[in-house]
């Protein structure tokens, strides 16, 4: 038991550690990798969604993506309203 807790922490240690490198561009993800990780951390941390009891910005707090791949999402968002 006393090694299952151990490597528990282990394992959660190492997914923090991989989780900041790529929010801090230490290491390279592509976009849609990174898409798919932070459902994944949205996913343990939160739980199966249900809309009745979550509110709209629920994540708004939560830093899931490297800060460039959410400027090029803007500038597109951007360019699309603009045509």
């Amino acid at each position: 038991m006393a090694n299952d807790c151990c490597c528990l922490r282990e394992q959660r240690m190492f997914f923090l550690q991989v989780k900041e490198g790529i929010l801090n561009d230490e290491i390279y993800c592509p976009p849609e990798t990174a898409v798919l990780l932070a459902s994944y951390a949205v996913q343990a941390k939160y739980g199966d969604h249900n809309a009745l009891e979550v509110k709209e910005d629920y994540l708004a707090n939560d830093r899931l993506l490297p800060a460039r791949y959410l400027t090029c999402y803007l500038l597109v968002s951007l360019d699309r309203n603009t045509i």
